[in-house]
């Protein structure tokens, strides 16, 4: 993280390891996804 808070965006990055070891920025979206895909059956 730099001075002003702000994390590195995750460009060109495949590894988990790399992304969480490295200080880039990750959001898990897993269970908002479940309720994307839940709530569109009708």
């Amino acid at each position: 993280m730099n001075g002003y808070g702000l994390r590195k965006l995750p460009i060109g990055v495949q590894g988990f390891q790399s992304l969480r070891g490295d200080g880039f920025l990750y959001v898990d979206k897993t269970a908002y996804i479940y309720k994307l895909t839940q709530g569109s059956r009708q």
